[in-house]
């Protein structure tokens, strides 16, 4: 009997564990450079997302427009932002280091300071 129950709650696991397990990555990609001074243009932006971006995430991906705020110095700052939502399978193991060498291209090519990146768990259903 025990060696059945251990069995059940094995098969339970693996069946689990392999069931839309998604994760769903955000990055965050600030649009001011030379110091404030400067905008990405829109137009050197949609060329990153067509060269950099999209070439690494094929599956799909979202863009929307956002307005970043941080206090430094005792004054607020706001800057334009893109957000980049992408969801992966849990299994797709190289969707870590793909960001990591397109936030490393951004931020030489725009003069950044960080990206913000973000990934957890998510459920996923396609209906």
């Amino acid at each position: 009997m025990m060696k059945k129950t251990i069995c059940i709650i094995l098969l339970l696991f693996i069946c689990g564990c392999s069931a839309n397990q998604w994760n769903r990555h955000e990055m965050y990609f600030g649009l001011s450079k030379d110091g404030g001074r400067a905008q990405v243009t829109e137009q050197e932006w949609q060329s990153f997302l067509k060269d950099e971006i999209s070439p690494e995430f094929s599956a799909g991906l979202t863009v929307i427009d956002g307005q970043g705020f941080w206090h430094e110095d005792g004054r607020v700052y706001d800057e334009k932002s893109k957000m980049v939502i992408i969801y992966a399978p849990a299994s797709a193991k190289d969707t870590m280091d793909k960001m990591t060498r397109i936030a490393d291209k951004f931020k030489k090519q725009h003069q950044q300071q960080n990206i913000l990146v973000t990934s957890s768990e998510a459920e996923v259903y396609f209906k």
